[in-house]
């Protein structure tokens, strides 16, 4: 029995002599990886009249960057609202670039122009959209994504990103624009 707790102590002290060597430190800089982090100000738009509430806020779903637009309207009349996808707008740093996406939408379909959307009076429409420039579609034999799904949104670049929407009631017309500003930082 003596001879095993000796045993363990002359083990313990060669570990111990083995780590008190001398060593010499290298001077190459020490990487440390680095995070991207997304940020959006403001957080949240809101615009609101007689005849409509609109939200909107860039979101991430499941990503930790920004990929589209929760978009949220009120129709606060009893008479139908709509939304003209042709003329509402994807905006980057003030240069137009194209329609909105939104699932449910197919993508042949989409060539020849986005239908429009009706909000009856005192209903709520509430859906993400994202901008058509940012998606990846998938192969059209691909069953599993079929029904609107056949999309993947790409990432909403730093800078000035904004909705053009396009909202008719009648003869009345609105064009709004919801801007948000996109930054990206690294942190450690």
């Amino acid at each position: 029995m003596r001879l095993i707790i000796i045993g363990h102590w002359l083990l313990i002290l060669l570990l111990i002599s083995g780590c008190a060597g001398t060593h010499s430190v290298d001077k190459q800089k020490v990487v440390v990886p680095t995070q991207k982090l997304y940020f959006s100000q403001p957080e949240v738009l809101k615009s609101t009249n007689n005849t409509f509430d609109i939200n909107i806020k860039p979101i991430k779903v499941k990503k930790p960057y920004y990929i589209g637009f929760q978009l949220t309207v009120r129709n606060k009349t009893s008479n139908t609202l709509t939304i003209d996808w042709n003329r509402t707008r994807y905006i980057h740093n003030g240069v137009d670039q194209g329609k909105f996406y939104y699932k449910g939408i197919d993508p042949e379909d989409a060539k020849s122009g986005l239908p429009e959307e009706a909000i009856p009076g005192g209903a709520l429409l509430s859906k993400p959209i994202y901008p058509l420039k940012t998606l990846n579609f998938s192969p059209e034999g691909d069953a599993s994504k079929s029904g609107g799904g056949n999309f993947s949104p790409g990432i909403l670049p730093d800078g000035t990103n904004a909705a053009l929407l396009a909202i008719v009631q009648g003869d009345r017309q609105w064009r709004q624009a919801m801007t948000f500003k996109l930054a990206t930082k690294e942190s450690p």
